[in-house]
């Protein structure tokens, strides 16, 4: 494999048995799986989900919507909707069922009134992340929302949905399961109180809590995205070890710094994004790994890349490892948060060559 330029390389592997792990997972807690693909936004991966029986999955935008349009029966569209987007639901809404998401009546009444529909709806509830989403302790606000919905024909009520976004800031596996388990009780408890004609399906949707926790009662569904990858930010939270990591940058050496031991990368901001996270007091970028046998390495130990510009990549590591590089040489680097280097990239290459596709859009 030519390797002139930074490439994405996906074991499919390590993504298979990541994607059946959450698959079991959901199913021996009687859950609804439906999977975020903002991480993967890949047909080749929407695939081995298909493989496991998904037919129910989350978007994080309209083009993702529309990159999956028919593929699956029912799709979700998670993040406020956006009215100028209308235009865009309504045509998708002639050839596939979505469910779009909602945190103040304004919207839904602009929806009641200009959606072609049927559409679902679901309410956010923000249960600590502080983004988007109403206060479960404002019941008033989501029965306002509720009641909306049920009068009018064209929608039809889907729950309650919250992301557990504050998981990633955790670096403990209690911390994980304490921000999820808060989660899981501000929707139950926030369900006890509202009248509806139908009962409510609670969705929670975070990687590191659906990894971790043991306990969903009450929850209906999940929608975790990461999984199918993981990255060096799951790993330290402790939501997966670094073995389950399915996505590795493989980058040329373009120099190398004698005096500082340390390796230059062709491979930047523009292939990784700038995502950082903190591990054993030094700010990392990415892991540094080894590259071979159509696999990688686990994380070379006292190796990780310690800084970023737009196409540059500085790789602190060890006196033994600086003598085993050369300039010319590839080494591979495991992202702090996969979702948006996959991003940056924009395809894949399988450990034996074959492209991978991801979906690409004008922003």
């Amino acid at each position: 494999m030519k390797r002139d330029k930074p490439i994405l390389l996906i074991d499919e592997n390590i993504c298979k048995a990541n994607i059946q792990f959450m698959s079991e997972k959901a199913a021996s807690h009687g859950l609804h799986f439906r999977p975020h693909f903002k991480t993967h936004q890949s047909r080749m991966v929407a695939e081995w989900l298909k493989s496991v029986g998904v037919d129910s999955i989350t978007v994080s935008s309209m083009d993702m919507a529309e990159y999956f349009n028919g593929q699956f029966g029912h799709i979700t569209l998670a993040i406020p909707f956006n009215r100028h987007q209308i235009d865009h639901l309504n045509k998708l809404l002639n050839d596939q069922y979505m469910a779009i998401m909602v945190d103040d009546i304004s919207t839904t009444r602009f929806l009641a009134a200009e959606a072609a529909g049927p559409l679902g709806v679901w309410i956010e509830i923000d249960t600590g992340s502080n983004r988007s989403g109403l206060d479960p302790r404002k019941p008033a606000d989501v029965q306002q929302i509720i009641d909306e919905v049920e009068n009018n024909h064209k929608l039809s009520l889907e729950g309650l949905y919250s992301h557990a976004g504050h998981t990633y800031a955790a670096r403990s596996e209690k911390a994980v399961l304490e921000i999820f388990e808060k989660a899981r009780k501000d929707l139950v408890e926030l369900k006890l109180q509202l009248k509806t004609s139908s009962d409510l399906n609670l969705n929670l949707g975070d990687t590191p809590g659906c990894s971790l926790s043991e306990n969903f009662e009450g929850i209906q569904s999940i929608s975790p995205g990461n999984f199918v990858f993981y990255d060096v930010t799951q790993s330290e939270i402790k939501a997966c070890g670094t073995d389950k990591i399915a996505v590795c940058l493989a980058s040329p050496i373009i120099s190398k710094n004698e005096d500082r031991r340390e390796l230059v990368i062709y491979g930047g901001g523009i292939h990784l994004s700038k995502d950082r996270v903190e591990i054993k007091g030094q700010t990392t970028f990415g892991l540094m790994v080894k590259l071979g046998g159509n696999k990688w390495s686990n994380p070379v130990e006292g190796c990780y890349l310690r800084s970023i510009s737009q196409e540059h990549g500085v790789i602190s590591v060890t006196d033994e490892v600086f003598e085993q590089f050369d300039v010319g040489d590839t080494v591979g680097i495991l992202p702090v948060h996969s979702c948006m280097t996959a991003d940056c990239m924009g395809r894949y290459f399988t450990l034996s060559g074959i492209e991978v596709d991801h979906m690409r859009v004008e922003r």
